[in-house]
């Protein structure tokens, strides 16, 4: 069997992952192009639609990949060298990719436990 085949099984468990972190950062990244450099605030975070559709299509086995794209999506907004000064400073910046493993995480479990549930 080749190394870079499909069928592989390392490559099938982690294209699903590579390709999630990958649209997840370029969703990121363009996202970041629409926000007020002094604040960096967006009033709607188009990764999170992505990180759902893949959590939707692929199960949490994907959660990695958007931890990894989210903390490089900070990691281009704010360095981490600024944030090693102090430990709070570094546990917030690890706090915003958890943030962002949350969106989709949440998102699976009330499309699935809810969706018998009447709305009104």
């Amino acid at each position: 069997m080749p190394l870079l085949s499909l069928q592989n099984p390392v490559i099938k468990k982690l294209l699903p992952v590579f390709i999630t972190a990958l649209s997840y950062y370029l969703a990121g990244k363009l996202a970041l192009l629409l926000v007020l450099p002094p604040d960096y605030a967006i009033a709607s975070w188009p990764p999170a639609g992505v990180g759902l559709a893949a959590v939707l299509l692929w199960g949490y086995k994907v959660l990695p990949g958007i931890f990894l794209a989210g903390l490089f999506i900070h990691n281009g907004t704010y360095t981490i060298s600024s944030s090693l000064e102090s430990p709070l400073e570094l546990l917030i910046f690890f706090s915003i990719p958890l943030v962002a493993l949350s969106k989709p995480g949440w998102g699976v479990f009330w499309s699935i436990n809810m969706r018998d549930t009447p709305i009104l």
